[in-house]
Order: structure tokens, then C-alpha cells, then sequence
């Protein structure tokens, strides 16, 4: 009787064991918006925890990541995946020496939380039981795929560039059953490039055969240009070839270069002289000495005289820096422009810890005032009068891009059959600022000409009212000055 009750003990618990295995229970995590979780446990037949089980999550997309199970036997990894309506498939494995491998390819999306767990069975262990033959001599079958087993790292730097040229990758051949192949199965494997940078980068050994592991290596090392590339290895069993998913690497540039570092603001006129955080883009712009992108984390420090800055920020992908100057509210006067002007530096580090560096100039400009000259006017019949006048801040400095000025007449209004002279305005009458910080760009004129002509009705030594107004960044400000018109 008690022999019974233990059979059905054991029915149950690898009945419990079966279900656990592969067991995938997703839940959205709403504050993880560019990762999902996979975690899990590792535990043989018997149930007991592995500790120390080689565990690799693998995308063609992300590339691989690589842990191990803790004295528990769990592990857990944190995965990149794409956002948007979109997953990303991983391919999940579990390995430890004397244990048969596992695998399993699970689809993700942003803010995925999933539960895989493995039950591992030591290599030649039946699954159902039954008679204990003879030992097979050989542990594997045929190779029937190919898998990544290991990548060193996922991304390098440009040869010359300061970083680590080249990575390690292993591929491990496996039989129908997940079994990696023995060297009675050994095959050989192929490594190709599929898509990358083409600055040189290149594969050693082109080739390779498995070992007693069913493992075979290859090393990525990195030519002049940055970019994505893409490994996949083939190998011909029988007579059809078998291949692994292409492995996506990135090969990153290398430390800033003097000659490809560039600084720019959003705008060379900043309508901020008096008005407190206001904001200003300033950019950074870096790349090695073989024009690539530096590798995305390098770190640029700004400092300015014309107000507040981030002084530290990281290049992206793209070896770009952005960062922002804060207005204070304060007219500034440090550079040898003269009031209102100011710089914002930016430097880094390059080979050989060379300081690499760039300034760029800013205008801070305030509201506008219009003076004009002359003030006032008598032109006859037939007769003109020019003008010039002036628009700027209080530092003689010109408005910003966008401040739009205008002249108008206003004329009287007219009583029977009396008749207004003919007035044209030539000149700087609508104008619209460009974005400059020259002088030039504040002095302006126009010419008012009279036409009355000889007949009887026209007014004579009719008032006009000359209207400059400008409106923009800077503000709206009007000037009105009178005259008279057709003078006897």
C-alpha cells in the first residue's frame, strides 16, 4: 500500500513539474515603456534547483544578453524591445554542463512581464522511464540547427578609435532534440557577413568546426566606419544546410575628432535680454576622424557668460549633444561685440586626451525703439522728403528673426470734393527680419513723394501722420510723427 501511495506522490509532482515547464504568464507593467521582463527558474527532473545554468535571451533586433541562475536557481533578464504596435521575439535558453539544453522563442512587447521556467534532464536520461539499456556511444544526433550560444559583446568601437575593436561569438550546432552535437557529429560552419558599414570590417576564422561541445568561434573585428552588422553561420549537413538567425552587432564610432566637432544654437538672435528662463537649443555635434558618429554615452561639457547652461550631457546615436541656455534677465557684456553679446563654450576629450573644443556667439536682444530723422516735414507739390530711421534694442543690437516693420500714411479726412495730393512711399516700407546679430540690420530708410497735380480741388498743406510700427520676438512698439503735404 505505501509503494502505491508514493507512485501517485511522484505522478503528482511531475505532473505540478510538467505544467510549471515553458509556463508563460504575462502581465503589463505600465511604468517599463522600452523593455519587458522574462524571469523565471531552473530545476532538474527531480526538482531540484540548478545553480550556475548558462541562461541567454537572443533577438535579431537587440542582439543577446547573457546571466546565470542564482543559488535558487532563478534568474531574470530586462530586454530592449521595440515600441509601438509591434513585438520582439526572444529566444530563450538554458544550459549547464552534464544537463541537455533548452530553448524556447517567446514574443515580447513594452512593459511585458513574463514567466518562463525550465526543467532541465541530465544528459542520456529517459523521459518515460522503462528499460535501462546500453549506453549509446554517441550522445547526439545529426546537426539539425544552428543557435547563438554566447556574444562577448554586442557592440565595438572603430579600429584606431580608442575602444575595444572586436567580439567573440559562439555558435553551437544542436540535434533535432536540442542536444548539442559530439564530435562523432561535428560539422563544419561557414561565417558570413551579411549587411554591415563596409569599412573593413572582417570575420576570423572565415571558418570552423564544432568541438566536443558542439561549439565553433568567430571574431567580428571592426573596420574605419560605424554602422550595423549582421553575422549569420551555415553549415552543410547531408544534403541540405542549415543556418542561424543573423546576429545583430554595432560597430560604434571612436573619440571625438577637432575636425568633426561642431557647436550651433537654434538661433544666432535670442529675443531674451530681459525676460528670465527663457530657452535657447544649443547643439553639439561630434564625430571621429573617419566622420563616424563618436560612440553614443560621450560626455560634453558646456559652460557660457550669457546666462545658465547644463554644463554635462551624453552624445546619442548620432553623436549629437543637445543642451539649453537659460536667460537670467540680466544685459550681459562679455565679449568684445559689445553689450548684449555672449558665448557658449563646449570641449571634450579626444585620443590621446587631447582637448577638443568649440565656442559659438550669441546675441541676447531686447525691445525694440524706433527712432527717426527727421521728425518732422513740409514737402511741396511735386516734391519728396527721405527718411531714415532706426530699430533696435537698447544696446544698438538688431531684433530677432521674425520682427516684421512696417510705414503707413494716415491721411485727414476729406470734406465735398476736396481731393488728397498722391502720396508713394518708396523703401524700407514692409521688412521682415532674418535671424542676424548684425548692426546693419537696425538702420532702415524710406522716401514719402507728393504728386498734386494742377487741378483746382486737390488740398493744399494737408496734414499727413506717418505710422513705423514693429511687431515680433521682441515685442510691439509704434512711432507716429505728422507733417505737412503739397505746400503752397
Amino acid at each position: 500500500m505505501r509503494q502505491k501511495y508514493s507512485f501517485y506522490i511522484l505522478l503528482f509532482i511531475a505532473t505540478v513539474m510538467f505544467l510549471a515547464t515553458g509556463c508563460e504568464d504575462s502581465i503589463t507593467d505600465p511604468a517599463a515603456d522600452d523593455t519587458a521582463v522574462v524571469r523565471g527558474t531552473v530545476a532538474d527532473t527531480q526538482g531540484e534547483v540548478i545553480v550556475g545554468a548558462d541562461m541567454m535571451a537572443m533577438s535579431t533586433v537587440f542582439g543577446s544578453i547573457s546571466t546565470t541562475s542564482d543559488e535558487e536557481g532563478r534568474y531574470e533578464f530586462v530586454l530592449p524591445v521595440s515600441v509601438g504596435e509591434s513585438t520582439t521575439n526572444y529566444t530563450l535558453s538554458a544550459s549547464k554542463s552534464a544537463f541537455d539544453p533548452k530553448s524556447e522563442t517567446i514574443p515580447l512587447a513594452a512593459g511585458n512581464v513574463v514567466v518562463v521556467n525550465f526543467v532541465l534532464g541530465q544528459q542520456g536520461e529517459e523521459d518515460g522511464g522503462g528499460d535501462n539499456g546500453p549506453p549509446s556511444e554517441s550522445r547526439s544526433g545529426p546537426a539539425s540547427n544552428l543557435v547563438v550560444y554566447e556574444v562577448q559583446s554586442p557592440s565595438i568601437g572603430v579600429t584606431g578609435g580608442g575602444y575595444e575593436e572586436s567580439t567573440r561569438l559562439v555558435f553551437e550546432a544542436r540535434d533535432s532534440n536540442g542536444v548539442p552535437v559530439d564530435l562523432e557529429h561535428a560539422v563544419d560552419v561557414v561565417f558570413s557577413i551579411l549587411g554591415g558599414p563596409g569599412g573593413g570590417e572582417f570575420l576570423s576564422p572565415a571558418t570552423g568546426r564544432t568541438n566536443e561541445d558542439g561549439q565553433v568561434s568567430v571574431t567580428l573585428n571592426a573596420g574605419i566606419r560605424a554602422g550595423v552588422v549582421q553575422i549569420t553561420a551555415e553549415a552543410t549537413v547531408g544534403d541540405r544546410t542549415i543556418k542561424s538567425t543573423p546576429v545583430k552587432l554595432s560597430i560604434h564610432g571612436g573619440l571625438p575628432a577637432q575636425e568633426h566637432f561642431g557647436l550651433a544654437p537654434d538661433r544666432l538672435n535670442f529675443p531674451a535680454l530681459h525676460i528670465v528662463n527663457a530657452r535657447l537649443g544649443i547643439v553639439a555635434v561630434l564625430g571621429d576622424k573617419f566622420s563616424n558618429p563618436v560612440r553614443p554615452g560621450t560626455n560634453v561639457y558646456f559652460r557660457t557668460n550669457a546666462g545658465n547652461i547644463q554644463t554635462e550631457v551624453a552624445t546619442d546615436n548620432d553623436g549629437v549633444a543637445p543642451v539649453q541656455l537659460i536667460s537670467l534677465g540680466k544685459n550681459i557684456n562679455a565679449t568684445v561685440h559689445g553689450p548684449g553679446f555672449g558665448y557658449v563654450t563646449a570641449e571634450t576629450r579626444g585620443e590621446n586626451g587631447v582637448l577638443v573644443t568649440d565656442s559659438v556667439l550669441v546675441l541676447l536682444s531686447g525691445s525694440p525703439i524706433i527712432t527717426v530723422d527727421p521728425f518732422s516735414f513740409e514737402i511741396p507739390n511735386n516734391g519728396s522728403q527721405s527718411f531714415n530711421f532706426t530699430v533696435a534694442d537698447y544696446n544698438g543690437n538688431p531684433m530677432a528673426e521674425g520682427q516684421k516693420i512696417t510705414v503707413n500714411l494716415e491721411l485727414p479726412q476729406l470734406s465735398g470734393t476736396a481731393k488728397a495730393p498722391e502720396l508713394i512711399l518708396t523703401g524700407t516700407t514692409d521688412f521682415t527680419l532674418p535671424d542676424t546679430q548684425s548692426r546693419a540690420y537696425t538702420n532702415f530708410g524710406f522716401t514719402l513723394s507728393v504728386y498734386g497735380g494742377d487741378e483746382e480741388d486737390v488740398i493744399e498743406n494737408m496734414p499727413v501722420t506717418v505710422r513705423i510700427l514693429t511687431t515680433g520676438p521682441n515685442g510691439n512698439v509704434q512711432l507716429n510723427f505728422s507733417g505737412t503735404v503739397n505746400v503752397n
